[in-house]
């Protein structure tokens, strides 16, 4: 697999591999803080063998040791297999995951393991890192376009009404912005009729039936938006 997610996955795969046929999960940080939620799996049974979700609070001295960099055993977590390890991922000192893992014998891991389970932390504390700077980029970027679009549509509609004195045209392209910055199926403008009710005088695209009439009376008498039922 590629991406981000493909590189995790592959680093956990050959971890497991390496470990004899080990069983290994990856956690990051999910609030409340002392919750870790499964990122990716390795190994036997990979699918079912691992919680999705972990409640480190019902075992404060474990999140005490992973928040001081040490590894931990049990007890039993969440879920956990009885004999699973986990292993601080920390990036600038500041706790981002952890590491679950299994051996096949079920003991504890030798040095050698330890040093490998330390190195594949530290990719996972990357990992963590950067997938929530990316996030919070993605969530920048999209607010931005939100805005440059809401700009494009007010500057579409203030062009239109400088350039035209044709009330039609003007409705048109009202609805016409309205529906692409919404990125809307329908989008209509409604006025009261002369019998009280909503009566249509634009719809995009033209020649479909108007939405949300029921509703116009009641929007335009409060004053506030409502969805249709």
């Amino acid at each position: 697999p590629a991406g981000p997610a493909g590189v995790l996955a592959a680093a956990l795969g050959r971890l497991a591999d390496g470990l004899g046929g080990a069983g290994v999960a990856a956690y990051g940080a999910a609030p409340p803080s002392d919750r870790l939620r499964r990122r990716s799996v390795a190994g036997p049974d990979a699918a079912t063998r691992w919680p999705a979700l972990l409640d480190l609070g019902t075992a404060p001295s474990a999140l005490a040791a992973l928040r001081e960099g040490r590894e931990v055993g049990g007890p039993q977590v969440g879920g956990l297999p009885p004999e699973a390890r986990r292993v601080p991922a920390r990036a600038a000192g500041v706790l981002a995951g952890a590491l679950a893992v299994a051996l096949p014998s079920g003991g504890a891991p030798g040095a050698e393991e330890r040093e490998a389970l330390a190195a594949v932390a530290g990719v996972l504390a990357i990992w963590l890192r950067n997938d929530e700077l990316f996030a919070g980029i993605g969530g920048r970027v999209r607010a931005l376009d939100r805005q440059v679009r809401e700009l494009r549509a007010v500057a579409e509609i203030t062009r239109a009404v400088a350039r035209s004195l044709d009330e039609d045209e003007v409705r048109r392209v009202l609805v016409a912005e309205a529906r692409r910055f919404a990125g809307a199926d329908r989008v209509a403008l409604l006025i009261p009729g002369d019998g009280g009710g909503p009566l249509p005088v634009a719809v995009d695209p033209p020649g479909r039936p108007a939405p949300g009439g029921r509703l116009a009376a009641t929007v335009a008498a409060s004053g506030a938006p409502r969805a249709e039922e």
